[in-house]
């Protein structure tokens, strides 16, 4: 049976066309995957913008490997026709080096692109280098991210007026985690802060149930 706990968040898409290509080329190489539709349940702006709509492919941790090699297969296929008139050509060497580095943020034909200007410039990264760039953006992006101070007083002077966002709140610092490029799921936050966000949490819960049990009692 199929627990979709298993699956973690491999690319986020405001246009469903893109996840139907991406879900088709997955298919055709095997790849097991889920998608999730976590648009917002109502549109406020009555416009049916795209930006708030948000879809999300899921990958088993052990296959973003093989579907990044699969992806840069594909796309590696299109430079042959590449349009001298796309952007990337307009980004200067430090640019182009941010975009093969972020690689990340970025579509794996950009990537690729990237690669193949600065090739035309002179400019040749081997495996190891671009490996090394890999471990980098991994290392900057399993830093913990910082919490503003104020954020944590509010948290506990919301649990400690027994009110629920006192609550969420210690549990989103607590328990928050991040996927990075390569599968690895690693929490957002220091041991220092989740430590913070459970103490939050359990002051929360037990303010609230005095508070619960406080009323009750003056009912009866």
């Amino acid at each position: 049976m199929m627990n979709k706990d298993d699956y973690k968040t491999y690319r986020t898409f405001n246009d469903y066309g893109l996840v139907r290509e991406l879900e088709a080329t997955l298919a055709e190489y095997q790849i097991d995957y889920i998608t999730e539709n976590t648009s917002l349940p109502f549109d406020v702006s009555f416009a049916n913008n795209p930006v708030n709509q948000e879809y999300r492919v899921k990958l088993k941790s052990e296959d973003f490997e093989k579907a990044n090699a699969v992806l840069i297969k594909e796309a590696s296929v299109q430079l042959d026709e590449v349009d001298r008139g796309h952007y990337l050509f307009t980004f200067g060497d430090e640019e182009l080096m941010e975009v093969i580095s972020k690689r990340d943020e970025w579509s794996n034909y950009d990537f690729l692109l990237a690669q193949k200007i600065l090739k035309e410039r002179g400019k040749v990264l081997g495996n190891a280098e671009l490996a090394d760039l890999e471990e980098k953006r991994l290392q900057e992006l399993n830093k913990f991210e910082p919490i503003n101070p104020g954020w944590i007083y509010a948290g506990f002077l919301l649990a400690l007026l027994g009110g629920i966002f006192g609550i969420m709140m210690g549990w989103f610092i607590s328990s928050n985690t991040k996927t990075l490029p390569n599968g690895e799921t690693v929490y957002c936050y220091s041991a220092a802060d989740r430590k913070k966000g459970r103490v939050m949490l359990v002051v929360g819960i037990v303010v609230l149930v005095f508070c619960l049990i406080l009323r009750i009692s003056q009912q009866v």
